[in-house]
């Protein structure tokens, strides 16, 4: 869905406006800012879209509407890594996206995934039974920029050529200093819209992953999600260990939520990145998801920040997640920490003056498109 400002006011009502004020002050030029809606904008029909307020100048020849000759910044209509078309602009202070719908074209026959091994990845922790997603913390050498594995390695080849081979997200771009802010909602626990307020007044797209509960808890927060320019993840229905259900179940788990979310905002954008509840995932997961064209999308840092009954102090946290800071880096973040809420504009901050900006989760995609294309 390729998402546009409208504009709610007509030339003519703002016209008629204008002209009452010439008439009672004797002014020839003013701009006259219509009041914007509060209640829609990115990720919706572009007919019920308000960005920025409409502005016209009353100058003697008439009113005449501004024209901000403001293009997108990166992104604009860049082909993606094999599922369309992906796109992300930042304009008027607000992010849009061209997200298209998932090909399931080949779920009709899922002889290729049932043949597929279930198995965990070879290094997942042998005495997790659940596969839990762990990630290779990493620091940066000053002198070259190189990322520098603490363990002495990443990953295993096997787990990366796995996320690879389906399109797996675990870090994003690492010849860049670039980076991105995800955050679970399993459910709403008062400091999402704090979140959300912050990224706003910096500047800054955030991902959020929600669940069923969160769909039922909180459909007015994620309105605010998708019209204030921020992009919806699918962390399922019930949060449950994927890589261990069956293939229906998979299923109805990441099509279920979309749904959930279509019954309340049918003009909401298609959902194009999945996080398996615990990131527990295999091939087989990564298969399925591909199948059903959404980007299983886990994370290079993260940190204890979930049981709100146990957070960090704010310096102990934002100490921790400067540490992961590295280029490519996928944070992952919970919504329900108050410690979160109240550190990321700091975090933010942070980030910025070391010279990384910070970008949607979409341009995975479009980063991925060019190397391929310049390959």
């Amino acid at each position: 869905m390729n998402n546009k400002f409208s504009l709610r006011y007509s030339v003519k009502r703002v016209a008629a406006l204008c002209l009452a004020l010439l008439t009672f002050t004797g002014c020839t030029l003013k701009t006259i800012v219509a009041e914007p809606s509060k209640t829609v904008g990115v990720g919706r029909a572009a007919e019920n879209i308000v960005s920025e307020p409409e502005r016209v100048e009353v100058t003697p020849d008439g009113v005449l509407p501004v024209v901000d000759e403001q293009p997108p910044l990166t992104g604009n209509d860049t082909p993606s890594s094999g599922n369309g078309t992906v796109s992300w602009s930042f304009r008027n202070g607000t992010y849009s996206y061209t997200f298209p719908e998932p090909d399931r074209s080949t779920l009709s026959d899922l002889t290729d995934v049932n043949n597929t091994s279930r198995a965990f990845f070879d290094d997942i922790n042998p005495n997790d039974p659940g596969g839990t997603w762990y990630f290779a913390p990493t620091s940066v050498d000053p002198a070259t920029g190189e990322i520098v594995f603490t363990w002495g390695k990443d990953r295993s080849e096997s787990t990366l050529a796995a996320l690879a081979n389906y399109g797996g997200i675990y870090r994003g771009d690492t010849s860049r200093k670039v980076c991105y802010l995800t955050f679970d909602c399993g459910y709403e626990n008062g400091y999402t819209e704090k979140i959300i307020d912050t990224l706003n007044a910096k500047g800054v797209s955030g991902t959020f992953f929600i669940t069923g509960d969160y769909v039922e808890q909180a459909p007015g927060i994620i309105g605010r999600m998708l019209d204030e320019g921020h992009i919806i993840g699918n962390h399922t229905v019930n949060h449950i260990n994927m890589a261990l259900t069956d293939t229906q179940t998979f299923i109805d788990e990441i099509t279920g939520l979309e749904k959930m979310v279509k019954d309340i905002y049918p003009d909401s954008p298609p959902i194009r990145y999945y996080r398996p509840p615990e990131g527990a995932t295999s091939e087989w997961a990564l298969k399925m998801a591909d199948k059903l064209g959404v980007r299983t999308t886990l994370w290079s840092y993260t940190y204890k920040d979930y049981d709100p009954n146990n957070q960090l102090d704010h310096s102990t946290a934002l100490q921790n997640l400067k540490g992961g800071l590295h280029p490519g880096c996928v944070y992952l973040l919970h919504a329900v920490s108050s410690t979160n809420a109240a550190v990321l504009g700091d975090l933010i901050d942070w980030i910025k003056a070391q010279g990384y900006e910070i970008l949607p989760l979409c341009d995975i995609d479009i980063s991925e498109a060019q190397a391929q294309n310049n390959g």
